[in-house]
């Protein structure tokens, strides 16, 4: 019988991994949305909007990392990212929504699914209670 065993991310670690993904997509949308944009299979030289739209998912995206830093408690902090999921969760049904409706590219579907699963999972891994002392 194999044993399988598994490595644990302390909480802490987890959380900057969150912040980070919302900071680094965040500058990433408003310093360069055009190429941001290709990054993630956007299109964003056929539709001469977009730059404006990613610039509003970095201002959402930068608000989401600013509010976890500035939570006053681990509790506060844990209550936000389980909000949070929320829009990531959205984030995910709009990516399937693209996917289905036809107006996102494969790498589209791949990469913007991935980032909400990516931050849907370290918001579950920094979301959890508080281990017991």
């Amino acid at each position: 019988m194999q044993v399988v065993r598994s490595a644990s991310i302390p909480r802490n670690q987890v959380r900057l991994a969150l912040v980070s993904l919302r900071f680094g997509l965040a500058t990433g949308s408003w310093l360069a949305p055009r190429w941001t944009g290709r990054l993630f299979g956007l299109e964003p030289d056929i539709n001469p909007v977009s730059p404006y739209l990613a610039r509003l998912f970095g201002a959402r995206a930068a608000w989401l990392g600013t509010e976890l830093l500035l939570a006053e408690s681990d509790e506060a902090r844990r209550e936000l990212i389980r909000r949070h999921m929320a829009i990531d969760v959205a984030d995910l049904a709009a990516t399937l929504l693209g996917w289905q409706q036809g107006y996102l590219n494969r790498r589209g579907v791949l990469l913007t699914g991935l980032g909400a699963v990516t931050a849907i999972g370290l918001a579950l891994g920094a979301s959890g209670a508080p281990p017991d002392r």
